[in-house]
């Protein structure tokens, strides 16, 4: 009886959770009124558009990108922040203008657009971008600028440089040198076309949207809408005022930025064909003004659409609806004067002329020397001895123009007294000016068009040096060095005891030591010996040694080098007097 009716309970239950019973249904529509509310809150039109809005305004633009970085001249600054839709790429490209080449780089932000607009330059003698140098690997070109003096390895070329290189012939490896220089006619900046003129004004229509936004009771949202555009606006009316004033002066005949692209030499490469262009003008993007400009849009452009985002999220769907309107109205416009504008080219007329070497005035003469000299302290950053091996070296003109005017008639040392050399014992006392290394003397042989290449200078220096006997007078010689690693390379070698003779371009050791020979007649040498991290310019202790003691140390085979008698160490020096006539030609 218990069993019987436990299941007349459990068929009655069945009964009442019957889909088609009443009870269920009694069940279903107060979960149903309580769920509808909710869903239907959540999924108002309007705030799912503020987030489209939002998903839409991280999409990139391309167009945009390239109108705020003034590749389509002032309208395209004028209407790129017109339409809130491509504003984190107006953002990205306002940053990558506003930093330096090497932040820009770190950051993340170069861009084809970035390089077309400033292109990529690196100073050679910052610390900090030394390491960023080497990742990026050999530069296109090597840029100097005079009024500021610095040297610049160029990664990417900006629009006005590169149709300027595009334009001019090269020069064939083994060529003689040839120099190009602005032609001496007469130049004005060109004006802006009407069409340029007339977008600008029709930027303007952002007004419209500030007016029928705020009859329609949301004036802050077009107040913050219209920012970007106005800030734009108004930094372009300043800086475009400032170049209008520039437009019928006369630039001068020659310019302070010089460069040298092509297949630049490496150490363990011959360098191809060659152009050097001096007195180029620089673009007008690249500015002070420019960069502050940037920097200052990037800053309002976000914030701006940042707090437009904000007012929306309270906004009624027709608010947001014809905000939305607006911004793909100006998102279409922005697209038709972006391709109906030309690239802004102010200096495109500038043309260049080949000038003879010979005819170069002698502050040319001395920019060449310089741009060649940059290209040696370029190389260093590659070479397998290590840049900071090569912090002695002097990259200066005023070293050049020591050696050249110090140079001994029979490119020897002469010693001041007579000394004894047959003991290992004889010293003397000497005090090193200045040297100018091997990547300078290959730099100038490849720019003088010589088929020597930078690894027979390989061991190449000119050394200035004087001794106490002289009172002060320097002698600029021809010399050979090495860079000798005290850890062999090889240990099973070391076992056998045998001559070890390292190629040359094989990276040292952290342990080294640079090794000098001087010559100071046919038979008789200084030898100096310096190690790493001890200051090359100053007073050193050097022994006298014969050709035969030179050879019996190098035969040895204990300094890890590749030469092995004192032959070799005179063929060294044979290259060494070439790199220093090279030096001597460009210089005039």
């Amino acid at each position: 009886m218990h069993l019987l009716s436990e299941i007349a309970q459990i068929q009655t239950s069945l009964t009442a959770f019957d889909p088609c019973s009443p009870h269920i249904n009694v069940l279903r529509r107060p979960l149903r009124e309580s769920l509808s509310p909710h869903l239907m809150s959540s999924f108002s039109f309007s705030n799912n558009l503020v987030e489209i809005s939002a998903l839409t305004a991280l999409l990139g633009s391309e167009a945009a990108e390239s109108m705020v970085m003034g590749a389509r001249g002032a309208a395209g600054v004028a209407w790129a922040a017109t339409s809130s839709f491509g504003t984190v790429s107006v953002v990205k490209a306002c940053l990558s203008g506003a930093c330096g080449g090497w932040l820009r780089q770190s950051l993340g932000l170069r861009t084809l657009v970035s390089d077309d607009a400033v292109g990529l330059e690196l100073r050679q003698d910052s610390h900090r971008e030394a390491k960023l140098r080497l990742s990026l690997g050999e530069p296109l070109a090597i840029v100097c600028h005079v009024k500021k003096g610095t040297r610049m390895d160029a990664y990417a070329i900006d629009s006005h440089n590169s149709f300027m290189l595009r334009s001019i012939p090269e020069t064939a490896a083994g060529d003689p040198i040839q120099v190009f220089v602005y032609s001496g006619n007469k130049f004005y900046r060109s004006g802006y076309a009407p069409l340029q003129v007339a977008a600008v004004l029709l930027s303007t229509l952002k007004i419209a949207e500030l007016y029928v936004l705020w009859r329609s009771g949301s004036g802050l949202l077009g107040i913050v809408s219209a920012i970007p555009w106005l800030y734009f606006m108004t930094g372009l009316t300043i800086i475009k005022t400032r170049e209008f004033l520039q437009i019928r002066q006369r630039g001068p005949e020659v310019h302070d930025l010089d460069i040298i692209a092509g297949r630049l030499p490496t150490v363990s490469r011959q360098g191809g064909v060659r152009k050097i262009v001096l007195g180029i003008a620089e673009h007008p993007r690249i500015s002070l003004s420019w960069q502050l400009c940037w920097a200052g849009g990037a800053v309002v452009t976000t914030s701006a659409l940042l707090y437009t985002y904000i007012i929306m999220a309270d906004a009624s769907r027709n608010t947001v609806l014809m905000w939305a309107g607006f911004q793909l109205l100006w998102l279409s416009a922005r697209i038709v004067v972006y391709h109906l504008t030309e690239p802004a080219t102010p200096l495109l007329r500038r043309k260049c002329s080949l000038r003879p070497y010979q005819t170069l005035s002698m502050d040319l003469r001395m920019r060449v020397v310089d741009l060649t000299l940059a290209l040696g302290q370029s190389q260093t950053a590659f070479h397998p001895r290590g840049y900071a091996q090569y912090a002695g070296d002097d990259f200066s003109l005023n070293a050049v123009h020591l050696v050249m005017q110090t140079r001994t008639s029979e490119d020897v040392f002469p010693l001041h007294h007579p000394v004894a050399v047959a003991s290992d014992s004889a010293t003397t006392q000497i005090e090193i000016i200045g040297v100018v290394g091997d990547t300078s003397l290959a730099a100038a042989m490849w720019m003088v068009g010589s088929d020597i290449g930078p690894m027979d200078m390989y061991d190449t220096c000119v050394v200035v040096l004087t001794t106490p006997g002289y009172s002060g007078q320097h002698f600029s010689v021809p010399a050979a060095r090495v860079l000798s690693g005290t850890v062999p390379y090889d240990e099973d070698l070391e076992k056998e005891n045998g001559p070890v003779f390292i190629p040359k371009g094989v990276p040292h050791p952290e342990i080294v030591t640079w090794w000098y020979w001087i010559p100071c007649s046919s038979s008789v040498w200084l030898e100096m010996s310096i190690t790493a991290g001890v200051p090359l310019i100053g007073k050193h202790e050097c022994s006298i040694r014969t050709d035969e003691q030179i050879t019996a140390k190098l035969s040895a085979g204990r300094l890890n080098i590749a030469l092995k008698s004192v032959e070799e160490v005179k063929e060294v020096l044979a290259f060494s007097a070439k790199g220093r006539d090279a030096l001597s030609y460009l210089l005039g």
